[in-house]
C-alpha cells in the first residue's frame, strides 16, 4: 500500500533519494527544488540553494552529509553538510546532464547526460573526467555498484551500456526494446537489474545486463 505525503511544494519533483535507515531522504525538481525529510518523509523541509534550474537526479553517500544533484547545463550541485548549504561543482562541458551515481563513500562518482556524455570524478566531485561511451545516445540514468566497478547506463532508442572497470571502458547490452529508457537500478550482488521507461517499459536482467526481458 501507498499513501500520500505532503512535501509542501506544487514543484514538479524529479528524482528521490533515502539513506539505508529509511529515515534521512531528499527529493530534488523544478526551479532548483531540495527538499529533505529526517523523518521518513512525515516532514519535508526546503533546503536553499544558487540555482533555479530544474535538478534531475540527486544521490547522497552513505554518511548523509556529502550530497549531488545533477543540474542540467551546469554540472552538478554539491553539499558537504546535509544539504544545508549547496555550491555548483562544474564539469568540462555544456550538455544536458540529467543523472548522476555516487559509490557509499562518497568519492567516486558519474554524471551522464545528452549526446552520450558521461563524465566520471575519483575526490568527491572537485574534478571530473570525460569517459567514453561509445554512443550518441541521449543518456537518462546511470547506476553504479558499490565496488565503483561495475556501472550501467540507460538512455533513449533502448540503450544500455555496462561498465566492469569503472567506467573506462562501456560495451552495449541488447535490452530488447526501442523505448527510451529512463530508469535503472541493480541489486547489491550486480546480478539481478531493472531498468523502466517509455510506454510503461520494464525490462529485467538476472545476469548483470548480459539478457533482458521485458
Amino acid at each position: 500500500t501507498w499513501s500520500a505525503q505532503d512535501s509542501g511544494t506544487t514543484a514538479s519533483l524529479t528524482s528521490v533519494y533515502f539513506l539505508g535507515d529509511g529515515l534521512r531522504g531528499w527529493v530534488v525538481g523544478d526551479g532548483g527544488t531540495v527538499l529533505a525529510t529526517r523523518d521518513a518523509g512525515n516532514t519535508w523541509v526546503a533546503q536553499a540553494n544558487n540555482t533555479v534550474t530544474t535538478l534531475r537526479s540527486v544521490h547522497f553517500a552513505d554518511d548523509g552529509l556529502r550530497g549531488w544533484a545533477a543540474a542540467p547545463y551546469a554540472g552538478a550541485l554539491a553539499t558537504r553538510d546535509g544539504g544545508r548549504t549547496w555550491a555548483v561543482q562544474a564539469t568540462p562541458t555544456a550538455k544536458n546532464l540529467r543523472a548522476l551515481s555516487f559509490t557509499g563513500e562518497g568519492l567516486q562518482g558519474w554524471i551522464a547526460g545528452s549526446a552520450g556524455s558521461l563524465f566520471a570524478t575519483r575526490d568527491g566531485g572537485s574534478t571530473w573526467n570525460p569517459q567514453a561511451t561509445g554512443t550518441q545516445a541521449s543518456l537518462m540514468d546511470v547506476h553504479f555498484a558499490d565496488d565503483g566497478v561495475r556501472g550501467w547506463v540507460v538512455g533513449e532508442h533502448g540503450t544500455v551500456l555496462s561498465s566492469r572497470d569503472g567506467g573506462a571502458t562501456w560495451a552495449g547490452q541488447a535490452s530488447g526494446t526501442r523505448a527510451g529508457l529512463t530508469s535503472i537500478h541493480f541489486a547489491d550482488d550486480g546480478l539481478r537489474g531493472w531498468a523502466a521507461g517509455h510506454g510503461g517499459t520494464v525490462i529485467t536482467s538476472r545476469d548483470g545486463g548480459a539478457t533482458w526481458t521485458e
